[in-house]
């Protein structure tokens, strides 16, 4: 999401000579304001959000793992995969769990929990853009590429049932460029799912449904896919909620949870009603939230917590950038 935003703010003082499209023309003002606003944001964290690690450059995405149980959190800028484990004091033991020169930059996560494979996306300095994995259990133990893709991959899931990878791609910075690939880890192939969104960014698999979930960036819309019939299910339209991040679902698959990066919340929608309005969540402080994630029962991360990254420098020297735990966390129609 960054690349994209930064690209947009350079276009904010020539859209109108150059007539660019009007949803272009309807961010700018807030495109503005945003990256003007990146140094600076909310502090007043609700009662009921607590500070869980810190020091991130722009932390774009971040998983669960149970059988660890730790955090995998994807450091943007550094290029960093970070693994987090809770302690006793509250903030999270952080240390470096992959790294190396030739990555610019890694973006979203997936888990392979039963082979104990982290998927990440990355960039390298040449400009290839990867899928790549790693040991889940042994920290700078070696990495290897899956697959690359065409566009530089953003959002990742796992379908667990089938072992495919699916990963957004906003689009190299082009409107309606954006694209869904499909990667099989075992072989290295990589299919086009779909093509021609407005920026597809956020990424959630419901393992129950097997149904993915998109999100477009600039659109604000989501997309819903049948992953037995590889048919779309539904498209909704959340105008009223713009620059969505990263997303997520309740596990009964009844919600829709989203990082509203550019509104400095979280917002929570009907997943079986494509027209319902957005609800925002009763939690307040976050500096433009990138991701958002529930706890899972039996592990250091309660089930009743959802956790919310944030993304808010603009180079490798920050490091002002949080996850958040909201805790008791409840979504109330």
């Amino acid at each position: 999401m960054t690349h994209l935003l930064l690209v947009l703010a350079c276009l904010v003082s020539v859209t109108g000579a150059f007539n660019f499209e009007q949803k272009i023309k309807t961010l700018k003002d807030e495109i503005t304001h945003e990256v003007h606003d990146l140094v600076e944001g909310p502090d007043d964290l609700s009662a009921n959000t607590r500070v869980v690690a810190t020091g991130f450059s722009w932390c774009e995405n971040f998983r669960i793992d149970t059988v660890g149980n730790q955090m995998f959190a994807a450091d943007f800028w550094r290029a960093h995969l970070i693994a987090l484990k809770p302690t006793p004091s509250g903030l999270y033991n952080k240390t470096i769990h992959a790294s190396d020169p030739s990555w610019k930059k890694i973006l979203g996560i997936a888990l392979n929990e039963t082979a104990r494979i982290v998927y990440f996306v990355a960039q390298f300095h040449n400009g290839t853009n990867a899928i790549l994995e790693t040991s889940a259990d042994v920290a700078h133990g070696g990495w290897a590429t899956v697959a690359t893709t065409p566009k530089q991959g953003n959002g990742l899931g796992i379908h667990l049932a089938t072992g495919l990878l699916y990963t957004t791609c906003e689009g190299n910075e082009l409107p309606n460029g954006g694209v869904v690939y499909e990667i099989n880890p075992r072989l290295g192939t990589v299919r086009t799912v779909t093509h021609k969104l407005w920026s597809a960014d956020g990424l959630w698999i419901d393992q129950d449904r097997a149904i993915l979930y998109v999100g477009e960036m600039l659109d604000s819309k989501i997309w819903a896919f049948n992953l037995t019939s590889q048919e779309p299910i539904y498209q909704s339209s959340r105008h009223h909620v713009s620059i969505i991040d990263d997303l997520t679902v309740s596990a009964h698959g009844q919600d829709i949870i989203v990082a509203n990066w550019a509104h400095n919340r979280v917002v929570a929608f009907h997943a079986n009603e494509p027209k319902s309005s957005a609800y925002a969540v009763g939690a307040g402080g976050f500096h433009h939230p990138t991701s958002v994630r529930f706890g899972i029962a039996g592990t250091g991360f309660p089930a009743t917590s959802l956790y919310v990254s944030e993304g808010c420098g603009l180079g490798k020297k920050v490091t002002t950038c949080r996850i958040l735990e909201v805790q008791n966390f409840n979504i109330r129609w």
